[in-house]
């Protein structure tokens, strides 16, 4: 019998989640572009992993995937987490 165990799980932590929504609702309200936001929150991350995280959710918007999807396909967001920002971008208010 095998199980997968993981410590600390596979998500974010909620102050990391919380500085990132903050951090992108900020950027983006001052009509920052989606691009240069994320590029902002790489540069503020303390930990390689999550800076490699954000880098890599960046590089995938860069090259034409929409946010909620390169959130999804990073396994660190929960599917409410993406759907909510899906609806963002469907409605226009997530560039």
């Amino acid at each position: 019998m095998t199980k997968d165990f993981r410590l600390f799980g596979n998500k974010l932590d909620d102050k990391k989640r919380e500085r990132f929504y903050s951090g992108l609702l900020m950027l983006i309200s001052a009509g920052v572009d989606i691009k240069t936001s994320l590029e902002i929150i790489s540069e503020e991350q303390k930990q390689e992993r999550d800076k490699s995280l954000f880098v890599q959710i960046n590089k995938q918007v860069v090259h034409g995937m929409n946010l909620s999807d390169a959130m999804e396909r990073s396994g660190k967001f929960s599917a409410y987490e993406c759907f909510s920002i899906r609806i963002g971008e469907g409605t226009g208010r997530l560039r």
